[in-house]
């Protein structure tokens, strides 16, 4: 679906970063926008996408932000590793996010916590 599409995809190679990715970090941007929405179903598509003629494309966005904007509560519970972990996956620079085990990882620390 176009809604969950990393930017390397939605805007093609204009960018330096572009192709800078793995394969398998498009499914963690994507995972990433889920797990925003599993957190706080109040965050709809219009906080990371923007259209571009007729076609919605990523644009730079904080799920922290989205999050505290429009679940407060949630931003007083200490979800603070969760929400570095959405940063991570659904970073604009694909190169920049994490693997699948180290989100697992991070998640199973979070558990322990």
């Amino acid at each position: 679906s176009p809604l969950y599409r990393p930017p390397e995809v939605a805007t093609g190679p204009t960018e330096d970063w572009a192709w800078e990715g793995k394969p398998w970090s498009y499914d963690i941007y994507s995972l990433g926008v889920v797990y925003v929405e599993l957190l706080c179903p109040a965050v709809t598509e219009r906080h990371w996408l923007k259209l571009k003629g007729d076609v919605p494309v990523p644009k730079k966005w904080s799920p922290r932000d989205a999050i505290s904007d429009k679940c407060p509560q949630l931003a007083r519970l200490g979800l603070e590793p969760d929400f570095e972990l959405m940063e991570k996956m659904t970073s604009f620079q694909p190169a920049k996010r994490p693997r699948a085990v180290d989100c697992v990882k991070e998640m199973i620390k979070m558990d322990d916590a």
